[in-house]
């Protein structure tokens, strides 16, 4: 069934690049954000338009506080468990869940000029589901693939021999540790990152998180506007970044406690059969021939949309 959000993006992609720079922050309820993209054309696309110039969005109340709490103990359960990788596996046939460790002293040279230090879990469904993580998010995930121009049922059945899978992440920045630097993605597919809260601000840190940059390559912080089982969408070309979650009474590294930011993101990827993968870039890469960057992301998401 032919999507008919897809040629709004083509349409907007044919004359323009994606965002950059955070314009505003949006806040909807998950059913009336739901409701909106299921059974009403016109307001879903104004909220396209406006993605495409740099709007983002809060959605509110899609989990419970007890689902994710739960959810996240399982998570930090598995990691207690599983043996950390301090690389990542390559997205090909039969590729197992799995956690992966970057710390800051193990880290080589980056490439593409960001680095991250983290603990990441890796889920995909051709290897069953045993947390229900991918149950758990399938409604809000379907309504954000259908505003990508996708129908909701895309990808679900790839395998990486499909080139395009779906992968959910589950990101821990330890406190007084973690981070990612400030990098853009290719929204080639998936028009929207979609990242589910698992912890809060004044709970499980106190300082830092997730920040976006505007038109003045200013740091917008987004943690005074989610709660736990919030999500926060954005189109993934606009540059952001986690700064080290803080505790104002503890400045103690805490790489093993549970204690940080957490965030689930729900997203479609390239497996490691394509050729020439885009990967994601760091600003000051990407400032550097920025025209460049912004075609070609331009150019996958109309070979990929057509």
């Amino acid at each position: 069934m032919k999507n008919q959000y897809k040629e709004k993006w083509n349409s907007l992609l044919k004359n323009n690049y994606f965002p950059s720079y955070l314009r505003k922050i949006k806040t909807y309820d998950f059913k009336d954000f739901t409701n909106i993209v299921i059974n009403h054309p016109k307001k879903t696309n104004e909220i396209i338009q406006n993605m495409f110039l740099g709007d983002s969005l809060v959605i509110k109340n899609v989990f419970d506080k007890e689902t994710i709490n739960n959810l996240k103990n399982e998570i930090y359960n598995l990691e207690i468990e599983s043996t950390e990788s301090k690389e990542n596996l390559k997205i090909l046939e039969d590729c197992p869940n799995y956690h992966k460790s970057n710390k800051k002293e193990d880290l080589a040279t980056v490439l593409d000029n960001y680095d991250e230090t983290a603990h990441s879990h890796f889920f995909f469904r051709w290897n069953g589901d045993n947390l229900n993580i991918f149950k758990h998010f399938e409604e809000l995930w379907n309504s954000i693939k259908i505003i990508s121009g996708l129908n909701a049922g895309d990808y679900k059945k790839n395998t990486p021999k499909d080139l395009v899978v779906d992968r959910i992440q589950v990101l821990r920045y330890p406190l007084n540790k973690g981070y990612i630097t400030t990098h853009c993605d290719l929204p080639a597919w998936q028009k929207l990152n979609m990242g589910i809260c698992l912890s809060e601000k004044g709970d499980d840190f106190d300082l830092g998180g997730l920040y976006l940059l505007d038109k003045n390559e200013k740091k917008i912080n987004i943690e005074e506007n989610l709660k736990i089982g919030d999500c926060f969408c954005w189109v993934p070309s606009i540059f952001h970044g986690v700064d080290v979650p803080k505790n104002k009474n503890n400045d103690n590294p805490e790489w093993n406690s549970k204690k940080g930011r957490w965030q689930a993101i729900a997203l479609t990827v390239q497996s490691h059969y394509v050729k020439d993968r885009i990967l994601s870039v760091g600003h000051k890469k990407f400032k550097e021939n920025p025209e460049t960057f912004k075609e070609t992301y331009r150019k996958a998401a109309l070979k990929y949309n057509s």
